[in-house]
């Protein structure tokens, strides 16, 4: 009886060794996946920061050429017009301008492009039929020209 005793308890001794699934190998492994682990979720996080970085490095330097734009164009003089519809046209083609320079998306410039195109039109039709001046037209274009040109060169576009 004592020998069966001491096989019935030094089977359970050698079972709760195995079962504890603490070996030495083990324990390795199992440091070493976790080691893995965590090392993957750093570079996960560091790759995030450096998206995040990089984002807001490129949205700094946008807003930095649109202020610079800005200031530019605010340096250039409105010509002196003759007739009060030159003047509503000065200042709509100078609005649309602002609005193209202030666009952060390629859809909004797009737009702003467009309606500068669609404007410049306006402008030139307005002078073949006579409700405008050759010379408040030529002003005009000439002061859209030197808007775009002083917002391109402060943005380093030139």
């Amino acid at each position: 009886m004592k020998n069966l005793v001491k096989i019935a308890l030094l089977g359970t001794m050698i079972g709760s060794v195995v079962a504890c699934n603490n070996s030495p190998q083990e324990k390795a492994q199992n440091a070493s996946e976790s080691a893995a682990s965590h090392a993957d979720a750093a570079a996960t996080r560091a790759a995030n920061a450096e998206d995040v970085a990089v984002n807001n490095a490129a949205a700094a330097i946008l807003y930095s050429d649109i202020a610079a734009a800005n200031n530019a164009v605010s340096t250039i003089q409105t010509p002196a017009l003759e007739k009060n519809e030159s003047k509503d046209l000065a200042k709509s083609l100078a609005d649309l301008i602002i609005k193209r320079i202030n666009a952060t998306t390629v859809e909004d410039a797009t737009k702003a492009e467009t309606h500068i195109a669609e404007e410049r039109s306006k402008i030139n039709q307005k002078a073949l039929d006579n409700k405008i001046t050759t010379a408040d037209r030529d002003a005009i274009l000439k002061y859209g020209d030197d808007m775009i040109a002083a917002a391109k060169t402060a943005a380093g576009l030139q």
